[in-house]
């Protein structure tokens, strides 16, 4: 049996992330048939997905020495039969990997199997490093929210701007969701979270609204988190690709819009 080599911590993480996703990634039923049918060991069951996930994958490496079980793992997670009732759902999780196996020289082919592919070569590399912290200083001197700067990883930016964006957009869904416990998803997840109820307050209002000015401010920001929601929404949900094609002055100025919804939400308090 061909022994595959050790992936890099930052590999390991982002595969990690992608199949632990909080709204796309395995169930932790599921992760528990997979740990067991790749006989990976799962040393943290109590932690959240993405963090068990990648503890696990981080331990079977340093005892076998090689990554085969993190492959078994991945190819019978994305074996085609498990999605004939959702295949937008496989394509959604196999363009993310590619994203990041790229950098361990594999790739997730149609029918659910990884081949070996050319490594990121080091311009690739440099390019995306450049363009990660070109984003980090940019967004430094614009003081933008640190959840922000922290999207500027390099494994994001292998082809354009464009993931990062997404990345932003489900960023401030999972701070909305941890804020609340709401589990609505989009511009659902916004009414539900700001939306004025019949005794005047919201169940999450970012400020005291304490006058007429306090209310329009809060309608506005529903208004542009609203907006947010409908254009940023992830695409790959139904569709195989897309890809928007951004310059660095646009994506500067639509992650410092997210800075600010970033910052509100910072802000923001219970009222019901």
């Amino acid at each position: 049996m061909k022994k595959f080599p050790l992936m890099q911590t930052e590999v390991l993480e982002n595969i990690a992330r992608v199949l632990g996703d909080s709204f796309r990634g395995l169930t932790d039923d599921e992760l528990t048939e997979l740990f067991q049918s790749a006989d990976i060991p799962d040393i943290m069951p109590l932690a959240p997905r993405w963090i068990r996930l990648y503890n696990a994958f981080s331990d079977i490496q340093k005892k076998t020495g090689y990554s085969n079980n993190i492959i078994a793992f991945i190819h019978k997670c994305m074996r085609p039969t498990r999605y004939r009732d959702n295949y937008s759902l496989f394509l959604w999780r196999r363009d993310n990997l590619n994203v990041k196996l790229i950098f361990a020289g594999l790739e997730m082919t149609n029918s659910g199997k990884l081949k070996l592919i050319k490594p990121a070569d080091h311009e690739y590399i440099d390019r995306a490093k450049e363009m990660s912290d070109q984003l980090k200083k940019e967004l430094h001197n614009r003081m933008a929210h640190p959840e922000v700067i922290k999207l500027c990883q390099k494994e994001l930016l292998v082809e354009n701007y464009c993931a990062v964006i997404f990345e932003a957009q489900k960023q401030i869904t999972h701070r909305i969701r941890n804020k609340t416990g709401l589990t609505e998803n989009g511009i659902e997840l916004v009414r539900e979270a700001f939306a004025i109820g019949n005794n005047d307050k919201p169940f999450l209002a970012i400020n005291d609204l304490a006058n007429d000015q306090d209310y329009r401010e809060h309608s506005a920001f529903v208004n542009l988190l609203t907006g947010v929601f409908g254009i940023f929404r992830n695409p790959t949900l139904t569709e195989p690709q897309i890809t928007w094609e951004l310059s660095l002055e646009d994506t500067l100025d639509l992650l410092s819009m997210f800075s600010y919804l970033n910052r509100k939400i910072d802000k923001s308090r219970i009222c019901i």
